[in-house]
């Protein structure tokens, strides 16, 4: 598997500030265990189709574990609409 750093692009000369959003699903697992994995495979979908809508197109979204995920967000005006979203300001 190759590094995460070589999935995010580089601007050539420059440093680019970046925001990360990390949070976790609250009680992903119980909703598994109590209504099965297609309902906690659908509430993903939804969270992932939420998120894309709100963040810019040149973040990145990722699940890290099961119920953790981040979002890493150029810094500037774009991001601030996700950062509010994301509970940050």
């Amino acid at each position: 598997m190759e590094p995460r750093k070589a999935c995010l692009p580089r601007q050539e000369g420059r440093r680019t500030p970046r925001w990360v959003i990390l949070f976790d699903v609250a009680n992903f697992k119980q909703l598994n265990d109590l209504h099965g994995h297609a309902a906690g495979d659908e509430m993903l979908r939804s969270l992932a189709s939420q998120a894309t809508a709100t963040i810019p197109n040149d973040a990145h979204f990722i699940r890290l574990s099961g119920d953790e995920f981040a979002a890493l967000l150029p810094a500037g005006r774009r991001a601030t609409r996700a950062a509010q979203v994301g509970g940050v300001t």
